[in-house]
């Protein structure tokens, strides 16, 4: 039965570490098409949590290019409609990550 530190209805902020940061909204070859729901910039370390391996599979964002497009950026906002980002993946790596796969980003 649940106590009262079950739920904390005083409070509604998130206790997590983690945001959602995006969503695999497509695979081409080797690149994840990821749909943003965070911001992101050059540097960042994002977890992609895929459905087939326990651990999160963690990259390092060194180039953020935006997808349909040859423009690389330092930062990218999902404030404009459907921003996405190409993640390139190692061939042997990227049946792991179906579409609708969810990366995160740690809270600095």
């Amino acid at each position: 039965m649940p106590d009262k530190n079950t739920q904390d209805y005083n409070d509604t902020s998130s206790k997590s570490d983690y945001r959602n940061c995006g969503v695999v909204r497509e695979i081409k070859d080797n690149v994840i098409i990821l749909e943003l729901r965070h911001k992101l910039s050059k540097g960042d370390e994002i977890d992609l949590l895929s459905p087939y391996k326990f651990e999160p599979y963690k990259i390092k964002l060194d180039n953020i290019k935006i997808s349909n497009s040859n423009k690389i950026v330092d930062t990218v906002s999902p404030g404009q409609l459907n921003i996405a980002i190409d993640i390139y993946i190692p061939k042997e790596d990227i049946k792991l990550f179906p579409k609708y796969t969810i990366a995160r980003i740690k809270i600095k």
